[in-house]
């Protein structure tokens, strides 16, 4: 039983990789069972082996005390190696090769096939091999091929599954990535109205102007601007404005490389820009609207026909014109709209927490609220128009009185006339008063505050009057489909496209 199991470990121990005969299998094990049973001999001290004979046999004359057990575990050890043999024969012949292979030499090189024999090294004689440990050789069977065809299919499914991980993980960061160009100050809760750009990006090259910061902070444009329908204003250094000469699309000028491009296209009015959103009246169906700077995102806030807004922070403040007139307010995403009065209000300006407008319920006498609808009162006892409030005044055209400019503390005390000239269209930036000389033939004027300084600033009718950095943009008719531009010092009169 020793010497058997001598035998199998150290079959498993040379049994690796390579394909040999079963003949020269054989051969090489009963070298192994010589030297083993010589071992065993010296070990023993009862055995001496004189000799091994040329063929491969052991010589047994001169061992006397081999148990009768070991022959037999020896004998049996070989012997199965003797089917391996007749399958090789038959299969050598179905093949109809020449040789025969229990004649061949154990080279390695030579192979033979799979199912004849099992994977093996040739056993080296002098090769010290470790027996301590035990070993068992299971014989050959396409059984052992299974782990390894498992394995594979693990691996490949492992990889697919990797494969669709990362997918994943990238389409994520991809939206992530998208996301962020979205403003996050705000959420969007509304998609009834998301709609898509279309305007193609052509452009045009205008004059390279530095454009400082207009609208003020927390506000979407100057109160000027709003009354007079908002066509322009700056916002992060960048010019926003309405092309009327390409159906009031909107547009923002780029002073770093003299391009116009092309942001959303809608029929807007009244720009207002707050947290990277773009505010506006789409003239088509007066509703409220909003757009991204980058003209990606766009949805309709509400259905109300509205007249005027104005974006302070996170909430848009308008006038509706619809059967049901009124002072709205609601969240820059549309929710929690709520009614703040009912008067029919027209040329609404936000200062200092308080809402100033022309009421139309009372003649467009001027009045103010708080924010949120308290404490309406009237401030003046005549019509009012293209309200501005300015540095704790408020300026407005007096229809009544010649449409001359008078203004007023916040509180409706110290009137005074500023300008006898018949005037419309008021928009106060930068300490000045810019306004149409209907006096004059509607052409255009500015003046200072208290009505000095008196100054023609282009020689032509002149409406819807806006001021952004160093320019004066407006219209040159009530319906004009163009939009042109001026300097604040009169210079430069240009068609702005």
């Amino acid at each position: 039983e020793a010497l058997g199991r001598i035998v199998l470990q150290a079959c498993a121990h040379q049994a690796e990789e390579r394909y040999v005969t079963a003949t020269a299998m054989k051969q090489a094990l009963m070298q192994i069972v010589n030297d083993a049973v010589a071992e065993q001999c010296r070990i023993n001290q009862t055995v001496a082996i004189t000799d091994v004979e040329e063929d491969g046999k052991i010589d047994t004359s001169n061992i006397s005390d081999i148990p009768v057990a070991a022959h037999d575990d020896i004998s049996r050890t070989v012997s199965v190696f003797s089917p391996i043999d007749n399958q090789a024969e038959q299969n050598a012949s179905r093949l109809g090769q020449t040789e025969s292979i229990l004649g061949e030499s154990p080279v390695m090189d030579k192979r033979i096939m799979r199912d004849t024999v099992r994977p093996f090294h040739p056993i080296h004689i002098d090769q010290k091999v470790d027996l301590s440990k035990s070993a068992t050789v299971a014989p050959y069977s396409d059984e052992r091929d299974k782990p390894k065809q498992l394995l594979i299919k693990r691996f490949f499914i492992f990889s697919a599954v990797l494969t669709c991980m990362i997918l994943v993980l990238v389409l994520v960061f991809a939206k992530i990535i998208n996301d962020q160009k979205v403003p996050d100050s705000v959420e969007s809760t509304s998609t009834s109205g998301r709609q898509s750009s279309s305007v193609t990006n052509t452009q045009t090259t205008t004059q390279n102007i530095p454009i400082p910061n207009q609208a003020a902070q927390g506000i979407g444009n100057y109160a000027g601007n709003i009354i007079n329908d908002g066509y322009a204003l700056t916002y992060n250094d960048t010019l926003y404005y309405i092309n009327m000469n390409n159906n009031g699309y909107i547009y923002r000028y780029n002073p770093s490389d003299n391009t116009n491009i092309p942001v959303f296209s809608a029929n807007a009015r009244v720009l207002n820009i707050v947290s990277d959103w773009i505010f506006y009246r789409n003239n088509d169906d007066w509703t409220l609207n909003r757009v991204t700077t980058d003209g990606r995102y766009n949805e309709r806030i509400v259905q109300d026909l509205i007249d005027m807004l104005i974006v302070v922070d996170h909430k848009v403040y308008y006038t509706t014109l619809s059967n049901m007139p009124g002072i709205y307010v609601v969240n820059n995403d549309g929710t929690e709209r709520s009614c703040l009065c009912n008067d029919r209000a027209y040329f609404m300006n936000i200062y200092d927490g308080w809402i100033y407008y022309a009421n139309d319920n009372d003649d467009q006498k001027l009045y103010r609220m708080r924010l949120d609808g308290s404490e309406i009162s009237p401030l003046n006892h005549e019509k009012s128009r293209f309200i501005n409030v300015y540095e704790g005044w408020i300026y407005y055209q007096s229809p009544s009185n010649n449409s001359s400019i008078f203004r007023i503390r916040i509180d409706g005390t110290e009137r005074k006339l500023v300008s006898g000239d018949m005037t419309d269209f008021l928009n106060i930036y930068e300490d000045y008063i810019y306004y149409r000389n209907d006096s004059d033939n509607g052409c255009l004027y500015r003046i200072n505050l208290n009505g000095g300084e008196k100054k023609k600033i282009y020689n032509g009718p002149v409406t819807y009057i806006s001021l952004a950095g160093e320019w004066i943009y407006f219209k040159t008719h009530y319906d004009g489909k163009q939009l042109y531009r001026i300097k604040i010092d009169g210079s430069d009169y240009q068609l702005f496209e």
